[in-house]
């Protein structure tokens, strides 16, 4: 029974990875201010906050608001960078490319012994 809490933290831990993959080039793309590798490393290091915060607490009815939430934290380094453009073209791009990887990641990770993040994810949920 040990395993399972290492198996959902390996599970938390690529879906911040994933996250903040995703993330990144579009804080980049819309003109993050500052050395790349400074805005990448605050980017994982909000999302993995946001995504730690959520611990426990995610149900269906709280879907948006969790992904809101991610969003939002990638948000608030881009504006603490600073960056090029437009805020709402800059929001509504990372609220598409979070929520395209939230459900890319919930509807088709299996690993070998065949569970889905998203059977992990309810699992956290009940933690």
């Amino acid at each position: 029974m040990c395993a399972i809490p290492n198996d959902l933290e390996n599970v938390r831990e690529r879906f911040v990875a994933e996250l903040t993959e995703a993330v990144y080039p579009v804080v980049l793309r819309h003109g993050a201010k500052g050395p790349s590798v400074d805005v990448e490393l605050e980017v994982w290091q909000a999302i993995d906050q946001a995504v730690s915060q959520e611990r426990g607490k995610v149900t269906p009815s709280r879907c948006e608001d969790v992904l809101a939430g991610w969003t939002d934290a990638a948000y608030q380094v881009a504006l603490q960078k600073g960056f090029d453009g437009s805020f709402v073209d800059l929001e509504l791009d990372l609220w598409k490319v979070v929520s395209s990887t939230a459900s890319r990641h919930s509807k088709t990770r299996t690993d070998r012994s065949g569970f889905t993040p998203r059977r992990h994810m309810r699992r956290l949920a009940t933690a």
